[in-house]
């Protein structure tokens, strides 16, 4: 009696319709080495610099400074008082919703970003985000 193989999606295929798996111990061994490692986060500091208060009306600056170990990569949602427009960022991956804005970045060390100040009062930034 003679039997054929046939590859079918990752199966062999014996003469007697036995499905047998094609996979190698090598392929085996790779995938039982990554299942077990362990990726672990890197600890990141996020600090927000602003000015103490501004104008009303006034466009001003917020510095996020980012301080972690290579390779670095981060998401950051900042919420914008009431009152208080987003204006732009120098960050190529934003998403702003509502008063919401999500930053993603890639070994940065800094992301800006511009907010105009609300039209009736003085706004204090700094007080309204803690």
């Amino acid at each position: 009696m003679m039997r054929r193989r046939e590859r079918s999606g990752g199966s062999v295929v014996s003469g007697n319709g036995e499905r047998v798996k094609a996979l190698s111990f090598a392929s085996a061994f790779l995938l039982t080495v990554l299942a077990l490692q362990v990726v672990q986060a890197a600890t990141v500091n996020v600090e927000r610099v602003v000015p103490a208060s501004v104008a009303p009306s006034a466009e001003f600056e917020v510095l996020l400074r980012i301080e972690g170990e290579p390779p670095l990569v981060v998401g950051i949602t900042e919420t914008i008082p009431e009152g208080f427009s987003f204006v732009s960022t120098n960050c190529k991956h934003f998403n702003i919703s509502g008063q919401k804005v999500a930053f993603a970045a890639i070994n940065a060390t800094e992301i800006r970003y511009k907010v105009r100040a609300p039209s009736s009062g003085e706004g204090n930034f700094l007080r309204l985000l803690d």
